[in-house]
């Protein structure tokens, strides 16, 4: 999905993932800094990393969530809601971790 120049464009760089449909899940990506780097804004939380069904709903305490990518780079959820707690999640770590 090419939102990231979209991105750039309008100056949003307070955002750090973005939530994407894809055939019957959600998924849950991070931004990269720029165009021209992998660098991503912020990543999902270490203790998501290479997870999927039960032992991610466990870590995560999100019921519906399914998969996240070792690099913690992309996550999926099986429903919306669910997909926006762990958005909700991310961000929250992403920010803590931050100061």
């Amino acid at each position: 999905m090419p939102f990231l120049q979209t991105v750039i464009d309008a100056g949003a760089d307070h955002l750090l993932f973005v939530i994407a449909p894809r055939g019957s899940d959600w998924t849950l990506g991070g931004i990269r800094r720029t165009s021209h780097e992998f660098t991503l804004r912020a990543d999902l939380p270490s203790a998501w990393a290479g997870l999927n069904g039960q032992a991610l709903e466990k870590a995560s305490g999100v019921l519906g969530a399914n998969f996240c990518h070792n690099g913690r780079f992309i996550a999926t959820a099986t429903s919306y809601e669910a997909i926006v707690k762990l958005a909700q999640i991310a961000v929250e770590t992403a920010e803590a971790t931050k100061s």
